[in-house]
This record gives C-alpha cells, sequence and structure tokens, in this order.
C-alpha cells in the first residue's frame, strides 16, 4: 500500500489520505491489477482493504482514511463492510 494524502488546496491542510494498491516489490497498481480475475476478485479486494486499514494504524494516520472497491467484488455488501468495520 501507499497513502496519498488528500488536501484542502485552500489551506494546504491534510484532511486524509487514500490508500493505493502497490506490489510488494513496489510495482505499480495495474501490475498488481494484472493478476486480478475472477476467481481471486472478492479475496483480493477484502486483503487490500484490511490490509490498508492495519497498515494505516501502525503508520499512526489518524485522519479520514479512503478506500477504493473493486467493481464486482462486493458480492455480500453487508459482509464486505462488516469486516472492514471490524479491522477498523
Amino acid at each position: 500500500m501507499a497513502f496519498h494524502p488528500l488536501v484542502d488546496v485552500s489551506t494546504g491542510d491534510i484532511l486524509g489520505h487514500e490508500a493505493l494498491v502497490r506490489g510488494l516489490g513496489g510495482e505499480p497498481a495495474g501490475t498488481v491489477f494484472a493478476q486480478v480475475n475472477d476467481g481471486n476478485r472478492y479475496a483480493f479486494d477484502q486483503r487490500c482493504r484490511k490490509v490498508a486499514i492495519e497498515l494505516a494504524s501502525r503508520l499512526s494516520l489518524d485522519s479520514l482514511l479512503s478506500i477504493n472497491f473493486l467493481p464486482g467484488a462486493v458480492y455480500n455488501a453487508e459482509a464486505c463492510l462488516r469486516l472492514t468495520l471490524e479491522t477498523a
């Protein structure tokens, strides 16, 4: 994961961060997403959100955290959101 700051352009204040997928060696998101398919999309999405929250916590990012969902990865919204909230 990489964390891109979300900045208020009028004040320069950091309002939060957006979690961005990166490979284990820092590879860009496109390289990582090329490995995602219908068979692993749900597990990949769940794992990315969990890792983003845990890493943001370890880095003491104590502001808004924006996490994107992969289209089609949320088969059961209730279960998906439950894991995200439990991790947070």
